[in-house]
């Protein structure tokens, strides 16, 4: 049998490491700004050294850091039994036939006589306020 050999990962880490370090940069220096904008040498600097420092450590830990579980071998295939094929059956018959439709033939005479009887109700609502505006400004002269 063949041993597992660990994986390890230090070019990988260095990378996700310079990344982290610019962000730790960007974070001291414009979030919380530990980290004074005096000159671009300056600044451009310290930059490199928070690079270049979590590089390193990515570095480090890509290769010492413990590695993930190796993969083993593929366990042994099971026989495969398809699932029993589905039984066909027509889907069951409506038992109810749908309502009959609404008679609406009365519907629009209905309506028509009603609005009438509020246009009629409305006239005579508004005849009766003109006639007292009318009567109070002739009163009033």
């Amino acid at each position: 049998m063949t041993e597992t050999t660990i994986k390890r990962h230090p070019i990988r880490g260095a990378i996700w490491g310079l990344i982290l370090g610019l962000g730790v940069f960007l974070l001291l220096t414009v979030a919380w700004p530990v980290i004074g904008l005096d000159a671009a040498s300056s600044v451009l600097t310290k930059a490199a050294i928070f690079a270049v420092v979590f590089a390193v450590l990515g570095a480090l830990w890509g290769s010492y850091a413990p590695a993930k579980k190796p993969k083993g071998m593929a366990p042994a295939a099971e026989a495969y039994e398809p699932p029993p094929a589905p039984i066909e059956e027509a889907p069951p018959a409506f038992d109810d036939a749908p309502p009959p439709a609404p008679d609406v033939a009365g519907v629009d005479e209905a309506l028509s006589e009603a609005l009438d009887e509020v246009q009629v109700a409305m006239e005579g609502q508004v005849s009766e306020a003109v006639e007292g505006q009318v009567d109070g400004a002739i009163e009033g002269l």
